[in-house]
């Protein structure tokens, strides 16, 4: 394991496609031979990659995520990946969560409200209303000042007024999704 001929020679054999899990568990486990800290939270985030991206290892990824995090990468580092990830898989939920953890993190400046704006219409195509309206309304509170007026007010409003009562008014017809546009 602390072969680092070896270890080159094992990764490039594995690296060429035919066994992408056991690519992954060769990071994990070259991680776990370092002794840095960031060396391993980096290890990790590749081995996260490979599980999402070539091995169809969601579980994995986010396990690998969670070592990563142990290793001290950052949290919001974390959340991006994840958001990437998630992506990547068509993940919606994952998406979501990844997203949300983002926000607890801190994102960049004016970040927050693009941010809050997935989530509302991702609450839109899913059909819930109650959801889309607060995702919207922090849209709205995004990087608000003293008087509470943002660059996004205006945008938050006029898509918690439009946008959901659309939703609302096609569960009243009977709808059970939102129509796309």
């Amino acid at each position: 394991p602390l072969c680092i001929p070896g270890r080159a020679l094992e990764i490039d054999l594995l690296g060429d496609g035919q066994d992408p899990p056991a690519l992954a568990a060769s990071l994990e486990s070259m991680a776990e031979s370092f002794a840095n800290e960031e060396a391993k939270g980096r290890a990790y985030l590749l081995a996260a990659y490979v599980w999402a991206g070539r091995a169809d290892g969601v579980a994995a990824c986010k396990a690998a995520l969670a070592q990563a995090g142990a290793a001290s990468v950052a949290p919001a580092v974390l959340a991006r990946f994840g958001r990437t990830f998630a992506g990547l898989r068509g993940d919606t939920a994952w998406y979501e969560d990844a997203t949300r953890r983002l926000l607890a993190a801190g994102p960049d400046p004016g970040e927050e409200a693009s941010l809050w704006l997935e989530i509302g219409r991702s609450r839109l195509v899913g059909g819930d209303a109650a959801g889309a309206a607060e995702a919207f309304a922090k849209v709205a509170a995004a990087g608000a000042d003293e008087g509470g007026v943002g660059p996004s007010a205006w945008l938050g409003r006029v898509l918690g007024a439009y946008g959901v009562e659309l939703v609302r008014g096609q569960r009243v017809e009977g709808d059970a999704a939102p129509a796309r546009s």
